[in-house]
């Protein structure tokens, strides 16, 4: 069964859609791999590249990956990862990679105190054997690690006011997975907070990024949703 990711953008962007397939099999003193899906905010990828550390005894080397390929959400990167890996950090790069020195005028991650932060996430799955993919999107916080289960959807939210309430929210229903950590779907006036992401674009104005998974197959139907902040005056969209 193919499994969806979807990249929603409630601005002057496209709907991007890539299927995944994640291998969830655990084999004793396994190495795994995650694979890195990398997207830019204007989709040039000439001379890019993922700069990581710690994937653990037999992982990949500390240091630089260059592109492995190229699929609907961007660029990928595979990363090897050894079998006492626990955490994984990670740098995208946006142009120069090839360049020892101006390589680290491109870090493309959100900034912190003025400087571009390390990406960093659990890689216990892919040290028990199984291969993990994650997405990255330009200038953000954090990577989002896909379900094998479930189609997974990302929610793009910019505005250039950068403006954002701090309960900004969406009202779903429909074909969803309710996933209990996140919250409950389809309460009216109580926003689920799906937006645990910020990035910034390449002007360095800040938006939000979510995901959540919708059902598939026998289970999928119709998936709805409005970005909001909890009333009727503070739709996004609908």
């Amino acid at each position: 069964m193919k499994k969806s990711l979807l990249l929603l953008f409630f601005a002057a962007f496209t709907l991007l859609g890539i299927a995944t397939t994640v291998q969830n099999t655990v084999v004793e003193a396994a190495t795994g791999k995650v694979v890195y899906h990398y997207q830019k905010w204007y989709g040039d990828y000439d001379n890019v590249g993922l700069w990581v550390w710690g994937t653990g005894t037999g992982g990949t080397a500390d240091g630089g990956v260059a592109v492995t390929g190229t699929d609907d959400f961007g660029v990928y990167f595979d990363v090897n990862i050894g079998s006492d890996a626990t955490e994984m950090g990670s740098i995208p790069i946006s142009d120069e990679f090839s360049d020892a020195t101006n390589r680290w005028n491109h870090k493309d991650t959100y900034l912190v105190d003025d400087a571009p932060m390390d990406i960093k996430f659990d890689v216990s799955a892919a040290a028990a054997g199984a291969t993990m993919h994650v997405y990255f999107f330009s200038g953000s916080d954090k990577v989002f690690v896909a379900s094998s289960t479930y189609s997974n959807v990302f929610v793009v939210y910019f505005t250039a006011t950068e403006e954002y309430e701090t309960n900004l929210g969406l009202h779903a229903w429909g074909g969803w997975y309710n996933d209990e950590t996140v919250g409950q779907w389809g309460v009216w006036g109580t926003p689920t907070p799906i937006f645990t992401a910020k990035f910034l674009t390449p002007e360095g104005k800040e938006g939000r990024i979510g995901m959540l998974n919708a059902l598939v197959g026998d289970d999928a139907s119709s998936a709805n949703l409005i970005v909001y902040a909890g009333t009727d005056g503070t739709k996004k969209t609908g």
